[in-house]
């Protein structure tokens, strides 16, 4: 490749995994952690937003700390075993409308592999 892809190729480029694959690559991911030690009893969770300065873009406004402003971005769910430093899950297709409920799913994928939490640490913006 000797130029970089415009930005309406990366609207117009199909999913190569579906949610259900994905989630099921992050359930795997997490029991080799768990299988092998490396998950502690306590996990960070935070959102964090992507900046885009593509042309024309769907995303939603989401602020961004570092520009100190809201900006055109990905708003993405970072999970990160505090042990380790290990991110746990991610996930970059999160929307407004949907992001509250989020920890339901991270619980989710803890419960499925039997691994107990002690403590989340998230602010409060995380959930309401």
């Amino acid at each position: 490749m000797n130029v970089l892809p415009k930005s309406a190729w990366f609207n117009s480029f199909p999913s190569a995994r579906t949610d259900e694959q994905n989630h099921e690559l992050v359930l795997a991911l997490n029991e080799i952690y768990k299988k092998y030690g490396l998950l502690s009893d306590t996990i960070n969770l935070d959102f964090t937003a992507i900046p885009y300065f593509g042309e024309e873009s769907s995303l939603e406004n989401n602020w961004n700390g570092k520009y100190g402003r809201s900006l055109r971005s990905f708003q993405a769910l970072l999970v990160q075993d505090s042990k380790t430093k290990y991110i746990t899950y991610a996930d970059a297709t999160i929307r407004r409308e949907n992001q509250d409920y989020l920890i339901l799913e991270v619980l989710e994928i803890y419960q499925r592999i039997d691994h107990h939490i002690g403590y989340f640490v998230f602010d409060s913006k995380f959930t309401t």
